[in-house]
């Protein structure tokens, strides 16, 4: 979450929704910045499995990818969403959580892997930077859903990586 900052388009007046969004990519244009993200930087894959490995939670792709790290958080949005995979149910509370102000202080220094390319997803994954964790964020899906001054925030903080990837399908863990 972003609560302790809070960006401004310095304009006087009061602009909602479609409009306020074009104000603001127009605003980010004339100042010189790129907001846009290129799909091709982060290949599509196809999870297949979420597990434990020793002290690490994994989630295993198609391609052969595996993404270790200390927990996992899914943030797909306003409401909680389950992945609804085999073996899920295990480890919320042990590992997958879906609040990253709540419980990401107790990962201080850790590797988080952030399930959800949205807006929810990458204010949760800079959030948890705060803590010196280094952030994967999975997209699932074509491209990131995250509004374009969110990509462009990710994309220059060390800390994050980004991976995209279609629906998840298992969660039955190789090597455990």
């Amino acid at each position: 979450m972003l609560e302790d900052r809070q960006e401004s388009l310095s304009e006087s007046t009061t602009t909602q929704g479609s409009p306020r969004a074009s104000k603001a990519l127009n605003s980010q244009t004339r100042c010189g910045s790129t907001p846009s993200v290129s799909a091709s930087k982060w290949p599509a894959q196809s999870v297949t499995s979420i597990g434990t490995r020793g002290n690490f939670k994994v989630v295993n792709t198609e391609s052969g990818d595996d993404y270790r790290s200390d927990a996992v958080l899914v943030a797909t949005g306003s409401r909680y969403r389950r992945l609804n995979v085999p073996g899920e149910e295990d480890l919320i509370g042990a590992g997958i959580h879906f609040c990253a102000t709540c419980d990401g202080p107790f990962y201080k220094g850790e590797e988080m892997l952030v399930v959800g390319g949205g807006n929810s997803g990458f204010e949760e994954g800079l959030f948890l930077t705060k803590f010196e964790t280094k952030v994967t964020i999975l997209e699932v899906g074509d491209t990131p859903r995250a509004s374009r001054v969110l990509q462009e925030q990710v994309e220059k903080n060390p800390r994050w990586k980004f991976a995209q990837t279609p629906p998840f399908r298992s969660s039955k863990a190789r090597g455990s």
